[in-house]
């Protein structure tokens, strides 16, 4: 006859089969066990290596006389630890078993992870059950259900699923392997990489788990990777030194020299390491974070950043080519997290994922700044990353406008080439303190351009994003004729349909300006209407106003613009370049940007645990039309297919590096001149 198996609460049950005469009505590991059978114990699956014992329990209906029965356990690797029998059952019946496994003070003590335990009746298997012993924090069902709670996240409202399978053959909702692998751990800390590691297979920059934690250690320089020709291969090189950490005169190591290993590990396999939790989107872009972590270790992105010692040996080979070594110690700072909890109260808060200024905003547009996040809001430790002043030394005789003060927005300035005057402006990110402030600047220094230069260069290279409205804000004071902006793709969820529909109806009691009810009017049309269709997406809409055609600004530059881009070009930064493309504005140049397509959400998850954080893409960029690559399907996603330049130029070289950037400007300089002479 059929054995039944029973999952009660905490109970972790995984086999069932038949055997004449009884039925295995019920198997469970527990903490304590009545030997009179009159109560029923507690199921408990996860134990500490302090504890006494476990027990395993089970009972048995319909047994007949001359049955018996036997237990296994088995260790983490596999192997028998002990074994147990009962005596043929003497009169036929119902009838409950135990066993004990002792740890406390045993070898399983220090062997930690899952133990699997087999029952047989009358020698054939009938059932199997596992517990862990593990270190204190979270249990093991603890750890499955907050697991669980942060891919439903994903499940509700992650755009780009359908798009990873396709690019990756990853599926997001296959949580077999994830389960197996969380089953498997020994403490929290490794529970917490398989969360972090979970969402970056996604490749995804917008989207990232982070844990709780202030935790950092640094050694006080920073790195980056440089390249050969065509990026086959490359270096990784020292490019800032905080020389109140490491004096010269006891670190004479020098901005361009190699950095060969760390501890022992060469850089290359510390890379390798590090990759597995960087939710990068594209291949440069993620190799460039992975690096970024070897001089620098936040917890936060990197569970096990706390396990650094209190220094390291660094190998360094000099310009010279002479290979040194020093001793650095790490300065430390802020709390490590070395277990969750648990947490008994469960709790679960939403957070704006973007640092856009929400509170000028009327609160009627509040759940339009959710698709309107597009900022990489994860540290990276890279040169000039976000920075007004540019990555790349200005021109001999460049003349700056804007970039010195505090109230500064951009960084500009001119500077000449081939017998023209050239504009230069930096934008740093898309997200400022204040968006009119920002525009009425900006409108001063076009105008100025309009009339005194013959040419512009914009700077988008290692822009985190921001506010992609604002983006087009930009666009209109760039593009003197009528062009389209671009569209997204969003995950219509109910929670979504519900506010816009109350904001929509706000905004008329309030007396909202027509074109803000015409947006809030179209978007809850258009997300209403893919939800109870079923769409997993809807079409492509703008996110800044009820259609896509935009008009030139009353101030305009109407003369060559040239763009520059990299691959630490995020989010908003790419929407920017993308348009800027796609209406013909002008030509691209320097590398393709990273290919964070989207824009997020950030919310509070855990339930059992100490709330992490996990940010998830909830939009789609879409181009005006698809584009074809040599690496990716044709797609109009931006979503690591990146944008790419017109004219391919790679900042990333060691010998650009060495010379401050100058081969790079020299580029776009002679590229910019070659602009204004074909419209002349």
């Amino acid at each position: 006859m059929t054995m039944r198996l029973f999952q009660v609460v905490l109970l972790l049950s995984a086999f069932a089969s038949s055997c004449p005469g009884a039925t295995l009505t019920t198997i469970m590991t527990t903490n304590a066990v009545d030997t009179t059978g009159m109560w029923w114990p507690s199921p408990v699956s996860t134990f500490l290596p302090t504890d006494a014992r476990a027990y395993v329990y089970f009972t048995v209906d319909d047994a007949a006389v001359g049955d018996s029965a036997t237990i296994a356990y088995y260790s983490p690797d596999g192997s028998p630890v002990r074994t147990g029998f009962w005596r043929s059952i003497t009169s036929a019946g119902n009838y409950f078993f135990y066993s004990s496994f002792d740890i406390a003070g045993t070898e399983s003590a220090k062997i930690l992870g899952k133990y699997t335990v087999k029952v047989n009746w009358n020698g054939a298997l009938v059932g199997t059950t596992n517990f862990w012993i593990q270190q204190p924090g979270l249990s093991m069902d603890q750890k499955v259900f907050d697991f669980e709670v942060l891919a439903s996240l994903y499940a509700k409202r992650y755009a780009h699923s359908e798009w990873k399978k396709t690019l990756f053959l990853y599926d997001l909702f296959d949580l077999s392997p994830w389960l197996e692998r969380i089953r498997a751990t020994r403490a929290d800390l490794d529970y917490m990489e398989i969360l972090v590691q979970y969402v970056a297979a996604l490749n995804d920059a917008h989207s990232t788990y982070r844990i709780p934690s202030t935790f950092s250690a640094d050694l006080g320089f920073r790195v980056d990777t440089y390249f050969d020709d065509g990026r086959q291969n490359y270096v990784v090189l020292i490019d800032s030194i905080n020389r109140s950490m490491l004096p010269a005169s006891d670190y004479p190591f020098e901005t361009g020299d190699r950095l060969l290993s760390i501890d022992g590990v060469k850089v290359e396999d510390w890379i390798g390491q590090f990759g597995k939790y960087m939710s990068a989107p594209s291949k440069h872009t993620g190799l460039r974070m992975a690096a970024s972590y070897l001089p620098v270790r936040r917890q936060s992105a990197l569970p096990t950043a706390s396990l650094v010692g209190a220094s390291a040996t660094v190998e360094i080979e000099r310009q010279s080519k002479t290979v040194e070594s020093y001793t650095i110690p790490w300065a430390t700072g802020g709390v490590p997290l070395t277990r969750i909890g648990p947490v008994p109260t469960p709790k679960s808060k939403a957070v704006n994922g973007a640092g856009i200024e929400t509170d000028e905003l009327p609160s009627y547009m509040q759940t339009m700044m959710r698709f309107r996040a597009e900022t990489h809001e994860n540290p990276v430790e890279v040169l000039n990353y976000g920075s007004l002043t540019p990555v790349w030394g200005r021109p001999a005789d460049f003349n700056q406008r804007l970039g010195a003060r505090a109230s500064d927005y951009f960084y500009s300035g001119t500077t000449t080439s081939g017998g023209f005057t050239i504009g230069i402006l930096r934008i740093a990110d898309f997200v400022p303190s204040s968006a009119s402030a920002a525009i009425k600047q900006l409108e001063t220094e076009i105008a100025f351009f309009q009339d005194n230069t013959d040419g512009l260069v914009v700077d988008v290279m290692r822009n985190p994003g921001g506010d992609p409205c604002y983006g087009e804000d930009v666009l209109k004071r760039l593009i003197p004729d009528n062009w389209v902006a671009m569209g997204r793709r969003l995950r219509p969820v109910w929670q979504d349909v519900s506010s816009l529909q109350s904001d929509l109806f706000l905004s008329l009691i309030l007396g909202a300006d027509q074109s803000t009810i015409d947006l809030l009017q179209s978007r809850y049309d258009d997300l209403r209407r893919a939800y109870e269709n079923g769409d997993f997406l809807t079409g492509s809409i703008s996110v800044c106003a009820a259609g896509l055609d935009r008009v030139p600004a009353a101030v305009v530059y109407k003369k060559p613009v040239l763009l520059l881009t990299d691959e630490f070009s995020f989010s908003a930064a790419e929407s920017f370049a993308a348009q800027f493309q796609d209406n013909q504005r002008g030509k691209l140049y320097g590398w393709r940007t990273a290919g964070a397509g989207g824009s997020v959400v950030s919310q509070v998850l855990g339930f059992y645990s100490e709330s992490g954080t996990a940010s998830v893409t909830v939009t789609e960029q879409c181009r005006k039309e698809p584009v074809s690559t040599p690496d990716y399907p044709s797609t109009i996603n931006v979503e690591n297919v990146g944008v790419r330049p017109d004219i391919w130029a790679d900042y990333m070289r060691a010998d650009t590096f060495s010379q401050n950037g100058k081969p790079f400007v020299d580029g776009f300089l002679d590229a910019i001149t070659t602009e204004i002479k074909r419209t002349r």
